[in-house]
């Protein structure tokens, strides 16, 4: 997977959410761009998997297989956006990707619950607060973490009514003690995960807006004593940039045809291209 191969400066990789399609006068739209900026555009990147059997997502294995070629064609990528994604790579090829489960989502919806701002800032608050391991035992007990993989999921699951449902004594801890706490699912759900499908492997690769809280990384070295934890900046590529290097990258890849195999991340079937190409 060569990721020296980038996009021609003409071409802007847009992804799309899932369960989201622009209107026309949205800035940008993907099928705008072409005439606005005069830009050949790729976008869309999910529906052609949906079509093929397949879940939609995570897209971003594709990218972290590439990235493992610097560390020997081994290792464990987590990627932690809204959601938290995983990636096992052996002797170069992927043997599973998928949604652990939260990533920033809740911790954020929290946050801007009872503070100023939307997002905590180095994860100070949620450093501030105790974890409650009777709260992360009972979230983990949700079925999704212990589905096998091809799975997936999204905000539409984890949310407020879900961190409610499953908290019926939410507002009897204090408030950071539920940051701490969800902190510590995030990284908790992440470990489980990469410990069970590990397979050996000595380092955890992490990328996303969560490489940036100490409170999660933090969390994760705890839980992950077996491997360890670090950047993505350690191969070379900054943990902020991956996922939009990610999408340029498979729009390169979509100008030149590549079809890709997702079998083991999304369950589709067959090869599938990703994206849909409009042309300046």
């Amino acid at each position: 997977m060569p990721l020296a191969a980038t996009a021609k400066p003409s071409v802007i990789g847009h992804r799309e959410a899932l369960n989201h399609q622009a209107s026309p006068g949205r800035l940008g739209t993907p099928i705008l761009l072409p005439i606005s900026r005069g830009v050949t555009t790729v976008a869309d990147f999910r529906r052609r998997d949906l079509a093929a059997g397949g879940q939609g997502a995570p897209l971003a294995p594709l990218f972290h297989q590439g990235l493992a070629a610097a560390a020997g064609g081994q290792g464990i990528f987590l990627n932690i956006g809204g959601l938290s994604n995983l990636t096992v790579i052996r002797s170069g090829a992927i043997i599973c990707g998928f949604d652990t489960g939260p990533g920033n989502t809740l911790i954020d919806h929290w946050f801007t619950s009872h503070c100023e701002g939307s997002f905590d800032q180095d994860g100070a608050w949620a450093l501030s607060g105790q974890v409650r391991s009777e709260l992360v035992t009972q979230w983990l007990s949700d079925p999704y973490f212990d589905r096998e993989p091809p799975k997936s999921t999204g905000r539409e699951y984890f949310n407020h009514n879900w961190l409610s449902t499953n908290t019926p004594a939410l507002h009897t801890y204090p408030p950071e003690d539920i940051a701490a706490s969800l902190v510590d699912l995030t990284a908790a759900a992440a470990a489980r995960a990469a410990t069970t499908f590990s397979g050996g492997q000595t380092h955890l690769y992490v990328c996303g807006g969560g490489a940036n809280n100490p409170a999660i990384m933090a969390r994760l070295a705890t839980h992950c004593s077996n491997l360890t934890v670090c950047s993505t900046l350690t191969l070379g590529i900054h943990h902020d940039w991956v996922e939009a290097a990610a999408f340029a990258w498979l729009a390169h890849e979509r100008l030149n045809d590549r079809r890709f195999d997702l079998g083991v991340i999304t369950g589709s079937a067959g090869t599938v291209p990703l994206g849909v190409i409009y042309p300046a």
